[in-house]
């Protein structure tokens, strides 16, 4: 017989777990399927003339027991993440709550969760619904065997579309947005691919150029490790900073602080930065000594970074005039005053070669 699971706390608190953005609920999803050790994540959308007809999403994981589930929906918090860092096949948590299920009802009013899971030589299998209109209470439908060669996985359908959350989260400059949330993740475990409409996110073309450093900084008597990696892209994007564990799993994300044209993401790895994650107080980093440190250097690094290549651009730059010879001098600068002469010249290709690559960057944007 079907049971219904009171989640026990009030209305107005779940309500507030199911605010979200598209790209945010979106990425909710993905997280777990990969804390659930899946290495295919399908998400298909259809449409009718009204716009989004039904989001799914489906894994190749583990799936999760039915009386886990019970657990997990019984009540916020309870899930196994807060009390364990790492998947049975040893991947870094993103969650640690149980609360990431709510924001699938930031896509849309009516959702349903199906788990199909090994116990033993046995495969099992369930569904659970929930709905806006009564957050209070998940719908669980019996719990059925199937044969025991079956695959096991997690699906999660999603009606009653919220079409403006929906149309953000599937948008094709969006959908690279998403690419550079699990960029740094990927790195460390390149074993997972995701398919939008079975158009697979690719990684690999999507960085076009990345460096890192080691950074240590200490307090008292302690050290503390951090990794600053700088992705640079082949598209134009929100110039991000991520706080992540030590596997690119991204807690935080908050301005750059660094101006440029050049499309860049920087990554901050830490243990640091999960315990801080774990404790609660990752939102307040502006108050932590050193945290602050290390994204004083993220900057500090980033900023070199933007040099290096800005320069490389200008001598390819120069090179190309030369090449197709415009450019305005020739053999070597036979006093300072025309070295002087060459090197304004250099600052002025360099801006205006920045400005080209700018312009381009936004006409390719306008195109997609």
């Amino acid at each position: 017989m079907p049971t219904v699971v009171d989640v026990g706390v009030e209305k107005d608190h779940i309500e507030s777990l199911t605010k979200a953005n598209g790209i945010t609920a979106i990425s909710e999803l993905i997280w777990n399927s990969l804390d659930a050790d899946s290495n295919n994540i399908f998400i298909e959308f259809s449409e009718n003339e009204l716009g989004l007809d039904s989001i799914k999403v489906v894994d190749d994981g583990l799936g999760i027991h039915y009386e886990k589930a019970k657990l997990v929906f019984a009540r916020l918090g309870g899930s196994e993440k807060k009390h364990r860092s790492a998947s049975p096949s040893g991947r870094q948590y993103h969650g640690k709550e149980g609360k990431g299920r709510y924001k699938a009802l930031a896509l849309g009013n009516l959702v349903k969760f199906t788990s199909t899971y090994k116990e033993g030589d046995v495969t099992r299998f369930f569904s659970i619904v929930i709905d806006r209109n009564n957050l209070s209470n998940s719908h669980f439908s019996d719990l059925e065997e199937l044969e025991s060669d079956a695959p096991t996985g997690f699906s999660v359908l999603i009606l009653n579309v919220n079409n403006e959350n929906a149309t953000q989260a599937f948008n094709l400059k969006n959908r690279r947005e998403l690419a550079q949330k699990f960029a740094s993740y990927w790195l460390n475990y390149p074993t997972f691919s995701i398919f939008i409409n079975g158009n697979r996110l690719k990684f690999e073309s999507l960085i076009k150029e990345k460096d890192e450093v080691d950074f240590l900084t200490e307090k008292g008597d302690l050290t503390y490790r951090f990794k600053i990696r700088v992705f640079e892209w082949s598209f134009d994007i929100r110039r991000r900073m991520y706080l992540c564990n030590t596997k690119g799993i991204p807690f935080r994300e908050i301005n750059l602080g660094i101006r440029t044209s050049i499309p860049i993401s920087i990554f901050v790895e830490s243990a640091y930065i999960d315990a801080l994650h774990r404790d609660n107080q990752i939102d307040i980093q502006e108050f932590d000594d050193v945290l602050q440190a290390a994204l004083n250097e993220a900057k500090k690094f980033g900023r070199a970074y933007v040099r290096r290549r800005m320069h490389y651009f200008s001598l390819e730059f120069i090179k190309d005039l030369k090449k197709k010879n415009i450019y305005p001098y020739n053999g070597q600068a036979d006093s300072v005053v025309e070295e002087s002469k060459r090197q304004v010249f250099d600052i002025v290709a360099l801006q205006i070669n920045e400005f080209c690559l700018n312009l381009k960057r936004k006409m390719i944007v306008a195109k997609d």
